[in-house]
């Protein structure tokens, strides 16, 4: 994927464990990343783009289980989110586009409208 390409982005309101959470899947031609988020930790989604990489992350929701733990790097036009215990010493992670961010917040936005609209 080129640095300018966006993957692509889409999510869905669910429930987990009867509370309301987000389903956000994120695909790229090598790599699908499927976070789980629950409605409390959408809100810090807007709180990623001044989570700086290399001075801090925000945590929100889950991949698999682990922690999903996300950042930014401004200068270098990047995503991250790193997954696992905490942000230093992840197991898997994904850099993306910054644009990815705002597409990922459309997306949450929409499927939490369609949501309500039940």
């Amino acid at each position: 994927m080129s640095k300018g390409t966006l993957p692509a982005v889409s999510a869905e309101a669910t429930s987990s464990n009867g509370a309301p959470s987000t389903h956000v899947k994120i695909g790229t031609p090598h790599v699908e990343l499927n976070v789980w988020m629950s409605y409390a930790e959408v809100v810090l989604l807007k709180s990623v783009s001044v989570a700086h990489w290399l001075r801090e992350s925000v945590q929100i929701g889950e991949v698999a289980g682990a922690p999903a733990w996300w950042s930014v790097d401004v200068d270098a036009g990047t995503l991250s989110i790193l997954v696992g215990l905490d942000d230093e010493t992840w197991d898997v992670g994904v850099t993306l586009p910054l644009g990815t961010l705002h597409v990922i917040l459309t997306e949450v936005a929409r499927a939490r409208m369609s949501d309500d609209g039940r």
